[in-house]
């Protein structure tokens, strides 16, 4: 997942932490009445509390990261996100801009090559997902090109709490070389 910023840019993120436009600074409202606190969808390995769990819980949420964008729907983030974690609200600001815009991002906005454990103990799990963001666009209702997204290599370091289920507690950049 592209490394998200919380200075006021709309456009995809790149490891770096670039972006290609910006736009002036948002105030986050994440959806609160419509929006389930748990996600049903959740894959029946990504629901258990374990090393492998964890890793699958990551493998969804970089799923639902991707669909938040390419949908405009920021929905789909928050049950799998604690409050605390500012990178994904970060992101979920990102789908809430594109979805009031008529926005969506064209293209893969993470493509993770490797998803490894790196901790666990009961509750609590680490793990580094590596990948890249392939050169995308954000596009308006028409396909028209507003922003061309270059391509990016890195990660992200997931720390996950196991609650009634897994949830990001906190993203941290695991930037990697191009």
């Amino acid at each position: 997942m592209p490394i998200a910023s919380t200075s006021g840019s709309t456009g995809a993120m790149t490891s770096s932490g670039g972006t290609s436009t910006t736009s002036a600074p948002q105030t986050l409202v994440v959806p609160t009445t419509a929006v389930p606190t748990t996600d049903p969808g959740i894959p029946p390995a990504a629901r258990v509390d374990s090393i492998e769990g964890g890793q699958e819980f990551v493998r969804y949420v970089i799923a639902q990261f991707n669909r938040s964008w390419t949908d405009a729907d920021p929905t789909l983030l928050v049950p799998l996100c604690l409050p605390s974690s500012m990178t994904c609200a970060a992101y979920i600001g990102t789908a809430q801009d594109y979805r009031s815009r008529g926005l969506r991002y064209a293209g893969i906005p993470f493509d993770a090559r490797t998803i490894v454990g790196l901790a666990w103990t009961p509750g609590h799990a680490t793990v580094r997902a590596r990948g890249s963001q392939p050169a995308g666009h954000v596009v308006d209702s028409n396909g028209s090109v507003v922003e061309t997204v270059p391509e990016s290599n890195g990660g992200l370091v997931f720390v996950l709490e196991f609650r009634a289920g897994w949830q990001v507690a906190e993203l941290k950049a695991d930037g990697m070389p191009s």
